[in-house]
C-alpha cells in the first residue's frame, strides 16, 4: 500500500478511537449532571478540534493564493520558475490535497461525535 493510502487509513482509525472513547465515558456517566458535563467538556474538546483545523485549512488557502498572486506578478515580468520551485510548487499541492482530504475525513466524524453528544445531551435534559 501507499503511504498516502496508509495516512488515510490511520486517519479514520484515530478517529474511531475517539469515537471508543467518547462512547466509553459517556457509557458511564449515570446521572443527568454527569452526562451533562461530559457532554460539555466533549463538546468543547469538539469545537477547538474544528477552529484548529478550518484556520489550518484557510491558511493553506490562504497561501496558495498569495503564491498564485507573486506568479502573477513573475509573468507580468516576464521571468519564469525555475525547476526547483515548480517541484516545490507539486509538492505543496500534493501536501495541500492531502490535508484537504484528511480534513474531509475529520470532519464526518467531528459530525458524528456531535450528533452522538447532542442526542446524549437532549437525553439527559
Amino acid at each position: 500500500m501507499k503511504a498516502k493510502t496508509l495516512s488515510y487509513i490511520w486517519e479514520v482509525v484515530k478517529n474511531l478511537i475517539a469515537l471508543f472513547v467518547i462512547l466509553g465515558i459517556l457509557s458511564v456517566a449515570y446521572t443527568s449532571f454527569e452526562k451533562v458535563v461530559v457532554c460539555g467538556l466533549v463538546l468543547i474538546y469538539l469545537s477547538i478540534i474544528s477552529i484548529s483545523s478550518v484556520l489550518g485549512i484557510e491558511q493553506l488557502n490562504f497561501m496558495q493564493a498569495l503564491d498564485f498572486e507573486f506568479k502573477r506578478i513573475r509573468k507580468l515580468l516576464k521571468e519564469d520558475l525555475s525547476e526547483y520551485e515548480k517541484e516545490a510548487e507539486e509538492r505543496a499541492n500534493n501536501t495541500k490535497n492531502k490535508i484537504t482530504i484528511k480534513f474531509y475525513i475529520n470532519g464526518i466524524f467531528n459530525f458524528i461525535f456531535y450528533l452522538i453528544v447532542i442526542f446524549t445531551l437532549f437525553e439527559a435534559l
